[in-house]
């Protein structure tokens, strides 16, 4: 405590405290307005008592210290500073002691700077006063980039105007700013707005003096020097892919009505090349930019794709037809109107001046004509006519072999909904009433010309010889009124007369024809039998009434007299006995009886060879039944003479069957392909263990007495071990299956929905119900898509597949590649692009090739079987094994560059695709 009198009381206080501590810790405050004078007055002697170090000092300068104090500790730091310059560096202090110039506020050295000019960026300068002694305390002139850069990261300008002066301010220094191209910090705002959104320079470009140009990108000019400064940060002028990548919907109606203005001017900066600009010629989805994209290609045709253009490589619908709404390849349409009457694309008018160097042709060539006709065939006889007058024009192309094809194809409208092949139909007679029977056509004189050359003719013999009317028909009148007519135009031969069944009392047709009757050559059954109410050849009926307990024809009495004359014999010969004899043994005792006495008179012309045959056939029938238990009905057994006797007193010697063990254990050796399997196998085993069977419960003597028993034990076994044998190899059955495989029901189905948003060279394109068209159908995919489908066609074409049931895909959502739906394949664009988009730029891969060659196996073996189990697994990798030569012969015509052929890699990758999902 200080003791004090009189006036220099206060004064006094202020030195009563006799340490530095004492002095650091007096507080004054200065609402004691006298001794907080006496206090600023005094406040140089008391730091002077306190002797503060470099931190004191700074953090006495520094807020929250009152005004006043602050400004005298500044001044106490700058005066005293090689006191503390060791200690000072301006890098590491963490305090914010210098008064800023362009605020209230006070910043660390590092902090703030000298150039005023920086305050733009928000940074703050040291007060004017202090200038003079900034660079002592570490301040600098100008803030370096990692400063500029934090601070437009931290605080990105308000507006245009601002971000103007910024970024012609940051323009002056040459650092990297290429690092802020992924920074937003880009305001596009007019002048006067507050901007609350930000973007990046890799997304932004700098205006086109094509000002309706801009509009489809996010376009900026804050000015020439700015502008500098935003080319360094990455923005940059919109070049041919920015342009290519313009996407405009239809729903934004003003801003596809400008990107329709400015199309042309789009596909200039483009500069598409030739593959690009015809896919947009065939893009289905938007019409108008299709035809402008056909008008830039027509327009620049000379100038930039001529060179390029190769129609035997081109295969891109992208030509409009005149006779309907479609578009089609150089290769399906053409020049001449005539050929649309087949249904042929004709190119439209306008373009028929250059459809000579687009490829297009002037008429279909001889084998489109051909399919054509066969194909589509006239629906009437005006079409008809108009069809074959036009095709009277081209027939001078066409080989034998066509005439000959044609002969055996329906395309001549003769009756409603229905059509005759040419070699069925008949050119009109002059007499009308003999067309009635015939279907006769007359379609002119050079449509004539050309039917007559496929086949139809004028009737001949042979045709009037086929006339035939029912009684009951209406043209039956008709046909007794023509009859003579009919049999002049046939002037029948001996074969035809006897097929029309000419009656014997007619004199002259008896005369005309006897001398041209030669049995041996006749072949004609003409003749009625007694036995029946059949007619037979001359060869297989006779006279003699006992041959037909036998079952042969004889010819009718009233004939018998003029038999010899046509060629009929008395008895049949020994072939024909012994055969009828094997092949129609008698049934009974008695009926045998008859049978062996009738063959006993005509036993002489039989050889010892015919003796020696008929040893080892079953034809003699004996029953052991008694008369009384027998059924009338019931057959007798038949055995072979060999195991016959006259008499005999054991039934063992007139069986004569050899030991049970050796009929079944008797070889059997199967016809055809021979497949031993596991279940062929155990047949044999089972036969060897019945047979032993038998000899545990039955007596070897009671098995000799029923051979037919054996028999059916032998016959039973040896059928199911030929089933077995003789199922030949599966790959024979694939072929039979993949030709019907979309006829099979069970088809693997996707558990969610699609639907179909148009098509690309025929081939249908979907997406999931709740995804949007462009998904597949933006012009970025177009390329790609067109490639995807080439691959899928030639596929196609090695597992013989028709390309109709190719369609195509994207769901990037889901995990499937590929799947069957009702007769249809369907595949997933997403993984074409995910892996090969890239190495497919130019033409198909090995890896690509063979990756969809798997998946195709892959889709149609679940047309066997829909579980992925080694059942699949056979089905899958025999599709791959019968269907391999064809990939090769694919890849080598399509000269695709093959690796080295790791069979062990592909399988792998084979399974790996076989197990996936």
């Amino acid at each position: 405590m200080c003791l004090c009198n009189g006036a220099e009381e206060e004064e006094q206080k202020i030195y009563c405290y006799s340490s530095p501590d004492d002095f650091e810790n007096l507080e004054i405050h200065p609402s004691h307005n006298k001794l907080w004078n006496l206090y600023l007055k005094n406040y140089f002697h008391i730091l002077g008592k306190i002797n503060p170090n470099l931190e004191t000092i700074l953090k006495r300068a520094a807020p929250p210290t009152y005004p006043q104090i602050r400004e005298l500790v500044l001044k106490y730091f700058i005066d005293n500073f090689k006191r503390y310059s060791k200690h000072y560096n301006p890098e590491t202090v963490d305090i914010a002691f210098l008064p800023c110039s362009n605020s209230n506020g006070y910043a660390r050295p590092s902090d703030c700077f000298i150039n005023d000019e920086c305050t733009i960026m928000n940074l703050q300068t040291i007060r004017e006063d202090l200038r003079s002694k900034a660079e002592k305390l570490g301040v600098r002139q100008i803030p370096d980039y990692k400063k500029l850069k934090e601070k437009l990261i931290e605080n990105p300008p308000q507006n245009k105007n601002e971000a103007k002066k910024i970024f012609e301010y940051l323009n002056r220094f040459n650092y990297n700013w290429s690092s802020l191209i992924n920074i937003q910090f880009i305001p596009i705002q007019d002048e006067s707005k507050i901007n609350n959104k930000y973007f990046k320079p890799c997304d932004c470009f700098f205006k086109l003096k094509e000002e309706s140009l801009n509009e489809f990108f996010l376009c900026v000019d804050f000015g020439t020097k700015a502008n500098k400064f935003l080319a360094k940060c990455g923005v940059r002028d919109p070049s041919l892919y920015d342009f290519a990548e313009i996407s405009v919907d239809p729903s934004h109606s003003k801003l596809w009505k400008l990107h329709l203005d400015n199309y042309l001017k789009i596909l200039t900066k483009i500069n598409p090349n030739l593959e690009t600009i015809l896919n947009l010629a065939a893009n289905p989805i938007y019409p108008k930019t299709r035809e402008m994209s056909l008008k830039y290609f027509v327009d620049n045709f000379y100038i930039k794709y001529s060179k390029f253009y190769k129609p035997e490589e081109i295969d891109v619908a992208f030509l409009p037809c005149s006779n309907s709404n479609s578009y089609a390849k150089h290769s399906e349409c053409f020049i001449n109107d005539e050929c649309k009457i087949m249904g042929f694309k004709i190119i439209r008018e306008d373009l028929r001046s250059k459809a000579g160097d687009f490829g297009v042709r002037q008429n279909p060539n001889r084998v489109e004509l051909i399919n054509g006709l066969t194909e589509n065939p006239p629906k009437n006889l005006n079409v008809a006519k108009e069809v074959f007058d036009y095709l009277y024009t081209q027939q001078e192309s066409f080989t034998d072999s066509d005439w000959k094809k044609l002969k055996d194809f329906e395309f001549i409208p003769i009756q409603p909904n229905e059509l005759f092949k040419p070699r069925d139909c008949f050119l009109k007679l002059k007499e009308e009433s003999l067309n009635n029977f015939f279907p006769c056509v007359d379609f002119g004189t050079k449509a004539n010309e050309f039917l007559a050359k496929c086949g139809v003719k004028k009737p001949s013999s042979y045709d009037f010889s086929k006339i035939s009317v029912d009684p009951s028909h209406k043209l039956w009148n008709l046909y007794l009124e023509n009859y003579l007519k009919i049999l002049a135009k046939i002037n029948p031969n001996l074969e035809t007369i006897l097929n029309l069944a000419a009656r014997s009392n007619y004199p002259k047709i008896r005369d005309k024809y006897s001398k041209f009757y030669k049995p041996e050559e006749i072949d004609v059954e003409f003749l009625p039998c007694s036995n029946s109410n059949s007619y037979a050849k001359h060869s297989e009926c006779f006279i003699n009434d006992e041959c037909k307990i036998m079952g042969f024809k004889i010819i009718r009495e009233d004939l018998r007299s003029k038999a010899g004359d046509f060629g009929v014999r008395q008895n049949p010969n020994r072939e024909k006995l012994i055969k009828m004899l094997i092949e129609n043994p008698p049934k009974n005792k008695n009926k045998a009886k008859e049978v062996f006495e009738y063959l006993n008179t005509q036993q002489e012309s039989f050889t010892d060879f015919d003796w020696k045959k008929l040893k080892d056939n079953e034809f003699i029938p004996i029953n052991y039944e008694s008369q009384s238990n027998k059924n009338i009905n019931e057959l007798d057994d038949l055995f072979k003479p060999r195991d016959c006797y006259f008499k005999f007193k054991d039934k063992r010697q007139k069986l004569g069957c050899k030991s049970l063990h050796e009929s079944v254990t008797k070889s059997v050796v199967p016809y055809g392909p021979i497949q031993k399997t596991k279940y062929s196998r155990q047949l044999q085993r089972i036969i060897r263990e019945r047979a032993s069977l038998f000899y545990l419960d039955h007596s070897e003597e009671y098995i000799r007495k029923d051979e037919k028993w054996l028999k059916k034990l032998k016959v039973r076994e040896i059928e199911y071990m030929e089933t077995s044998y003789k199922k030949g190899p599966i790959a024979s059955d694939f072929w039979r299956k993949s030709q019907e495989i979309f006829n099979y029901s069970n088809s693997l189905l996707i558990s969610y929905s699609m639907h179909c948003v148009g098509n690309l060279q025929k081939i249908e394109l979907y997406v999931p119900t709740d995804v949007d068209q462009s998904e597949i159908l933006s012009q970025s995919r177009i390329v790609p898509l067109s490639k995807f489908i080439y691959i899928l066609k030639d596929q196609a074409n090695v597992f013989e597949v028709t390309p109709k049931v190719i369609h195509i895909f994207y769901d990037n959502s889901k995990n499937s590649i590929a799947f069957n739906r009702d007769r249809a394949l369907f595949f997933n664009l997403k993984f074409y692009l995910e892996l090969h988009e890239q190495t497919c730029k130019n033409k198909p891969t090995i890896d690509a090739m063979t990756y969809w060659f798997t998946i195709y196996c892959h889709v149609l073996a679940h047309n066997f079987i829909q579980l992925h189990n080694t059942e699949f697994e056979f089905y899958y990798s025999s599709f791959a094994q019968a269907y391999m030569p064809d990939l090769i012969e694919l890849t080598k015509k399509r000269e695709v560059k093959s690796k080295t052929f790791n069979i062990e890699i592909f399988w792998k990758n084979f399974n790996r695709i076989l197990n996936r999902n």
